[in-house]
């Protein structure tokens, strides 16, 4: 995101999803013809190592990063990757000093407090608690990010493990509306991060009430009621999923460059726990009543709405 400008963060961030929704295909693939769990292993780690000499190899730091340093040589490194690119790009115009004192320039003055409270405090991750204000943005992300991956783990194990369609079916279908979502995270240009990730949530609520409703009798094996409620779930699916493409956006640009990689990281570590109890929730379906996963996963949703009613629309978008 911090090599790209801000009109095109949207298109950056989808491409980086279509190549996960590439993954889960060619991770079907691979497992549906080889049917050997070690075997897919294997794939894994041989092509995560490959990326891994490939990263190290041709990837440069974020020059955004290198310039919110104090140290005087990561400012000079910032503008010898910039000259690079904008030598790559044709653009020399653009590597100068001046376009990096207009970003800052640029900068709203709620960014500006924050970097000082950055460089104020010893520890990165102590200032994503402090001062109160981002400390109360905290919290707010943090509720939407435990709910985020609840309901994103949740639904994508729920919507493959329906007993009447074939499970490779069932997840390719899943993976669809998965691409689906992420197109429609274009909506946010338009509409901007806020508004998109609400009505993305507001989507999987009314979906998941619809389904808790629909669900309360046991319904037969193909009949129109039940391929109404498969529609439904891969609708949640569809939402969910473009919630949890634009939330990366949307958390990274509330917080300055300084500090945006600590607080997502530690979002997405502590959010995470969330995923642990997804798959118990859904044996709640056969345990306990049919219909209660999906008010809880409706819950989740609206109390998703309320956290993000309360954050400040993202100064980039």
């Amino acid at each position: 995101m911090e090599f790209t400008t801000d009109e095109h963060k949207t298109k950056i961030s989808n491409l980086n999803a279509f190549m996960y929704v590439l993954g889960e295909f060619v991770v079907a693939l691979v497992y549906y013809f080889s049917r050997d769990w070690n075997f897919l292993c294997w794939f894994i780690a041989l092509y995560s190592f490959l990326i891994l000499i490939l990263a190290y190899a041709f990837m440069y730091e974020s020059p955004v990063w290198l310039m919110e340093s104090k140290e005087t040589k990561c400012k000079a490194k910032a503008l010898e990757i910039l000259r690079k690119m904008a030598k790559t790009n044709g653009r020399h115009e653009y590597w100068e000093k001046m376009e990096l004192e207009n970003y800052q320039a640029n900068s709203d003055e709620s960014t500006k407090m924050d970097l000082i409270a950055v460089k104020s405090n010893a520890s990165i991750l102590k200032s994503i608690f402090t001062p109160k204000k981002i400390l109360i943005k905290t919290c707010l992300l943090f509720c939407v990010w435990i709910s985020l991956i609840l309901l994103y783990y949740g639904i994508s194990l729920g919507v493959t493990s329906i007993d009447s369609i074939d499970p490779y079916l069932m997840y390719f279908l899943s993976t669809f509306a998965e691409l689906i979502g992420y197109f429609c995270c274009y909506l946010n240009d338009f509409l901007g991060r806020k508004k998109t990730l609400s009505g993305f949530f507001c989507v999987t609520a009314i979906v998941y009430a619809l389904n808790a409703y629909l669900t309360v009798n046991e319904t037969e094996e193909f009949s129109p009621k039940a391929i109404f409620l498969l529609v439904l779930s891969l609708l949640g699916k569809c939402a969910i999923s473009g919630a949890y493409n634009l939330i990366y956006i949307y958390t990274s640009e509330l917080y300055p460059a300084a500090m945006r990689n600590t607080a997502l990281l530690f979002l997405v570590c502590f959010g995470g726990t969330s995923s642990l109890v997804a798959p118990q929730i859904n044996l709640l379906k056969s345990l306990i009543w049919n219909p209660l996963p999906y008010i809880i996963y409706s819950i989740f949703s609206l109390l998703s709405c309320l956290c993000i009613w309360y954050l400040p629309e993202s100064c980039e978008s």
